[in-house]
């Protein structure tokens, strides 16, 4: 069985994306790419969708280490010619691509912010200057004009305890009952309590 349990025809389909040539050329992979450049494909349902380089590479080489990558020799992200590739850490990748001067820092003058300081949203142009002037608050907020669209409570579908129970909680925190206690009698965590003797929940129930 091939890799991927892909068929025989799934596997002549990948390799009939890519633009084969000599060993020493790129294989230029002509089906849909990532933003990165990178080939991609989807083999089958259940393995989802896959580098393309990192497929051929399996196809013909064998299975991949764990945790391990498959680098391009070549630095072409869009090809896909095994003999291209070679397996590292991710430590490994970066060295070769800084001894290749593909990593630039750009920092100083050069930086984009410098560049284009009119793109920097500060002061009242910043996002959070208008997301605070959109928010609705106390009584013009929906919650308190439309009650009866909340879910609190027993009605909610997350609610781990009943309205009396968390009157029972209450009590049984005023007495001093620690909270893993109060968490063992009502089987729930003691987060559960802890939220309920704080005021974090059930804030409506008076």
């Amino acid at each position: 069985m091939t890799p991927f349990n892909m068929t025989k025809e799934a596997v002549d389909s990948f390799w009939g994306k890519m633009k084969v040539g000599g060993t020493s050329e790129c294989w230029e992979w002509q089906g849909s790419k990532d933003a990165f450049g990178y080939g991609t494909c989807n083999i089958t349902h259940q393995s989802g969708t896959k580098r393309a380089h990192r497929v051929a590479f399996i196809l013909t080489f064998g299975e991949i280490p764990e945790g391990i990558w498959v680098c391009h020799k070549c630095d072409n992200p869009g090809c896909a010619n095994p003999h291209h590739m070679f397996l590292g850490t991710p430590a490994m990748n970066n060295l070769d691509r800084d001894r290749k001067g593909r990593h630039k820092t750009l920092c100083g003058e050069e930086h984009w912010s410098q560049k284009k300081p009119h793109l920097i949203r500060r002061g009242e142009r910043h996002w959070t200057r208008f997301k605070e002037a959109r928010r609705v608050k106390g009584d013009e907020h929906w919650s308190r004009k439309r009650p009866e669209k909340c879910r609190r409570g027993d009605i909610h579908p997350m609610a781990l305890l009943t309205s009396s129970q968390v009157l029972e909680v209450r009590k049984m925190v005023s007495e001093g009952v620690n909270d893993c206690a109060i968490g063992r009698k009502y089987k729930v965590n003691r987060a559960t309590i802890r939220a309920i003797r704080v005021g974090k929940t059930w804030k409506h129930l008076s």
